[in-house]
């Protein structure tokens, strides 16, 4: 059965220290082309020290929760949204985002028997800002069709969540793609449209940021991955195996090549393997509309970002299974 294309929707934002975008993205859903009336929406707050919950207060029709968290994560804000919602669809959208006026009205008849979530087009807002806004907006590209897992902002049923319990709220990162597999797991789809659905601005002019979002990442990989080791898909084992290994070869062969007498061969290499991204230039050029200067960017992205992913993964190692194991 399809869903009627102006059911009633219950708006989950989540956002903590957001008081630079949370104005904006509370405006957006406000001027969305969809009728008020069907529309609820409800501003989960993580403990924000600034004056996020002030400028969420100026909007007189949301519904806000002020949660008090020893250690914040995502899950918790959205678990505590949609258990308090109405209606029958949740639309999950994170408080650096803003939502397409459209949006609303074009996505739901996409959601069929079969079909309990979709996504759209996620861009960064100022893609050209630097180089770490570039690599996000690339990132965020998803081909539409049948998709593996949806991101912070989501259109999705509200039986589904409550059938898989929601999102694991201990986890720090990585929660997104967590209910993603266990919806897919219980014979759901998810799809990725070719609409737009929002702007997100990742705010971001720091190496250090850059590293520590990159070090979750991994860390995330590897959370998952152990988590369903025993299962068939082994979800995003081979994500955590890329990245490993990624590391290990090219720093294994220019060990080697020391060892064995040969430093400048295994230097060469084993940088060239590192970099081995930069041989498809042209296709990321191409695949993404990028400048000859904006893939030569993407390419040394994916050759340095698995290091701190790698980072990531061998902190989840220390911390899940060396500490149990003791």
């Amino acid at each position: 059965m399809m869903i009627k294309s102006q059911a009633p929707i219950s708006v989950v934002v989540i956002g903590i220290n957001t008081a630079e975008t949370i104005g904006a993205c509370l405006q957006s859903i406000q001027e969305s082309d969809y009728p008020e009336e069907l529309l609820e929406v409800i501003y989960v707050d993580g403990g924000s020290a600034d004056e996020s919950v002030e400028i969420a207060q100026k909007f007189p029709d949301v519904k806000i929760v002020e949660l008090v968290q020893e250690i914040p994560t995502p899950g918790r804000g959205r678990n505590a949204g949609w258990k308090i919602a109405n209606h029958s669809l949740i639309q999950f959208v994170d408080g650096d985002s803003t939502l397409d006026k459209d949006w609303f009205s074009r996505s739901q008849e996409y959601l069929k028997e079969d079909v309990v979530a979709v996504v759209g087009e996620h861009k960064e807002l100022h893609p050209r800002k630097n180089w770490y806004h570039l690599i996000t907006d690339i990132e965020w590209r998803v081909p539409p069709g049948e998709c593996i897992a949806f991101g912070g902002n989501v259109l999705i049923r509200k039986e589904v969540l409550e059938q898989t319990g929601g999102f694991d709220e201990a986890l720090t990162a990585g929660e997104d793609p967590d209910l993603s597999y266990r919806v897919r797991k219980a014979g759901w789809k998810i799809m990725s449209l070719s609409i737009p659905m929002c702007l997100h601005d990742i705010r971001t002019d720091s190496f250090f940021t850059y590293l520590k979002r990159s070090a979750r990442t991994g860390w995330a990989y590897a959370v998952l991955a152990w988590r369903y080791r025993r299962e068939k898909n082994k979800f995003r084992m081979k994500e955590c195996v890329r990245v490993i290994l990624s590391v290990i070869i090219p720093w294994g062969i220019f060990k080697g090549g020391m060892l064995l007498g040969y430093p400048i061969a295994g230097a060469v290499i084993g940088l060239a393997l590192a970099l081995r991204s930069f041989r498809k230039i042209f296709y990321f050029q191409k695949k993404f509309d990028l400048s000859l200067t904006e893939a030569a960017k993407y390419a040394l992205h994916l050759s340095v970002v698995v290091y701190p992913q790698f980072v990531g993964v061998l902190k989840f190692i220390f911390q899940k299974v060396w500490k149990n194991a003791a």
